[in-house]
């Protein structure tokens, strides 16, 4: 069965895909996120990590092998480590909203939708200021606060979240990651992951 993937591949081969769960493209799967180096319409990555929310599994990539044509699309595979016999293969397109310049006006609001770590999912509310103040906080009354600034190039924004009270298991932790604002959906999709990227928090939701 398929799943939808939306990813974001930066200028300096870092790579953030976020996948749905098998049959139903609203709900949160995981995040894979790494390195990879390209060349010639081919792109290689050994040092992918696959954050499987469905499981609550860290899956380490030891191959990321595909090919891509320049704002057109990227397809490929994907070899996981403790399983070298279990191949995913994963096809997207080229979205040209990319190309528009990131705006905190365009960013802020309210969304709704679902929150989740390795503790797993619920749902949250998140609230983004005009001068990218981030608050939020999920069904089970965990509050986050971060940041969201524009990236230096590309339709995408850096974020800095933080779980700042005691009923978030992981208190006081801080993930850093990327955030995309898909105006024709008004869909919010970000991922972020600690700095030893053993744990990570994922957030999609729509604007109200």
């Amino acid at each position: 069965m398929s799943q939808n993937v939306t990813g974001i591949v930066f200028e300096n081969g870092e790579y953030w895909f976020l996948y749905s769960i098998p049959g139903n493209s609203n709900a949160i799967g995981g995040v894979i996120q790494g390195n990879a180096t390209s060349n010639a319409g081919n792109i290689a990555s050994s040092n992918g990590r696959d954050f499987n929310i469905t499981e609550l599994k860290l899956y380490d990539i030891s191959s990321l092998q595909g090919t891509y044509t320049t704002k057109s699309k990227l397809s490929g595979e994907i070899t996981y480590t403790d399983m070298p016999s279990s191949m995913v293969t994963f096809a997207s397109t080229y979205n040209a909203d990319y190309e528009k310049t990131p705006s905190l006006s365009a960013l802020t609001g309210t969304y709704a939708g679902d929150a989740a770590s390795s503790e797993g999912t619920a749902s949250a509310i998140t609230n983004i200021s005009s001068t990218g103040q981030i608050i939020g906080t999920d069904a089970s009354g965990c509050k986050f606060t971060g940041t969201a600034t524009p990236h230096s190039r590309g339709n995408v924004y850096n974020v800095t979240v933080t779980f700042s009270n005691e009923i978030c298991t992981n208190s006081g932790t801080q993930v850093s990651g990327v955030a995309y604002f898909d105006s024709s959906t008004q869909q919010l999709y970000s991922a972020a992951l600690n700095s030893t990227r053993t744990d990570g928090f994922l957030f999609i939701g729509t604007k109200e």
